[in-house]
């Protein structure tokens, strides 16, 4: 996952404030792809794969999720003094948000036992 953030600031004379955020998330899924023409594995592969599927969409919606609470709450930082305060600021809010996305995640992994109570463990299916 990738985030880039663009930002709209109003200066004027001892007041900087930011007008408009928008944060950008790109997603790239590393997926298993299946090289046997084996009927019976290509069945099992595909029931498993849709599982697994469904818990990596899980990863991804609070990725969504936290680049949404980055805009909102960058956008309703109250004005600084200066541009580089603001800039400063607004930067450390939102690894505060991404570090609480990694244990966001690593909650959600504990929680589903890696994709495992959603059917996403091969090892079930075998």
């Amino acid at each position: 996952m990738e985030y880039s953030l663009a930002v709209l600031v109003k200066m004027k004379p001892g007041r900087c404030q930011i007008a408009r955020v928008e944060t950008t998330l790109s997603i790239t899924y590393t997926m298993p792809k299946l090289i046997s023409s084996n009927p019976d594995v290509k069945r099992v592969f595909n029931r498993w794969y849709r599982r697994l599927d469904l818990h990596e969409k899980g990863h991804a919606k609070l990725a969504k999720n936290a680049a949404t609470k980055i805009d909102r709450l960058i956008l309703a930082m109250s004005p600084r003094k200066s541009f580089k305060q603001l800039g400063k600021e607004a930067n450390e809010l939102g690894h505060v948000i991404l570090n609480q996305l990694k244990m966001e995640n690593k909650v959600y992994d504990k929680r589903t036992q890696h994709g495992c109570t959603q059917g996403g463990c091969l090892g079930s299916y075998l």
